[in-house]
């Protein structure tokens, strides 16, 4: 696998630097906030409330479920063309917020769709939306619109794997598969095919986990390590 970050230190931002970012006059010269729903299921609290400069992101934008893939990764053309009606370029550094309850569903989803796309400069906002809100900063319902821009993908499709890859990856073992789900889930039998309900070989880190529930961020790295 390739490395997916060119310097670790840039992947979070604190909603403290976030809001100094945006009282630089440049901000929107440089930057790209990016408020991420799936399918256009947040317009709506998008539209009363947002942070300052973010557009509506949808991560789905395009995309036609199917059973073996329900959220499947979307049509490249389509949505490049999609990115530069926002008014991305290339060239703008991309800054991630979601509204789940630590930030990190879509967010996440949205940095990994841009990385396999060839977007290297990106942040995710340590705490999400609700982070923003607990750290004492507004909100506003004014749109911004950005200027068309030409966007080209340069996809790397190494950073994506497919069922038939996890399915070679239980013979070879080759990679180490994490379930980000609750533990019941993991831990659960299908009703369908009276199997464990997991892949084989995978570990369970429960998603919940990783956060501080008092400050809505992921923990210390020393609290991550135990």
């Amino acid at each position: 696998m390739n490395k997916i970050l060119k310097k670790t230190s840039d992947s979070l931002i604190s909603p403290a630097l976030l809001r100094t970012k945006l009282s630089d006059s440049g901000f929107v010269k440089k930057y790209r906030l990016l408020d991420v729903s799936l399918n256009t299921d947040e317009l709506a609290d998008y539209k009363k409330g947002h942070i300052e400069k973010a557009i509506y992101f949808d991560v789905g934008y395009g995309t036609k479920p199917t059973e073996r893939y329900p959220k499947p990764f979307p049509p490249i053309e389509q949505f490049q063309t999609y990115l530069g009606g926002l008014g991305i370029s290339n060239k703008h550094h991309l800054i991630i917020y979601d509204r789940s309850p630590y930030g990190f569903l879509l967010a996440p989803r949205a940095w990994w769709v841009m990385r396999v796309l060839g977007h290297e400069d990106m942040s995710i906002l340590n705490g999400g939306f609700n982070g923003w809100i607990k750290s004492g900063f507004g909100l506003t319902d004014k749109i911004d619109h950005f200027e068309e821009e030409n966007y080209q993908a340069k996809e790397n499709l190494s950073l994506a794997c497919n069922y038939e890859d996890i399915i070679e990856n239980i013979k070879t073992k080759k990679y180490q598969v994490i379930d980000g789900r609750p533990k019941s889930h993991f831990n659960s039998i299908n009703p369908v095919l009276g199997l464990p309900n997991n892949i084989p070989n995978s570990i369970n880190v429960q998603h919940n986990e990783i956060f501080d529930r008092s400050t809505h961020c992921l923990k210390s790295n020393e609290d991550l390590k135990k």
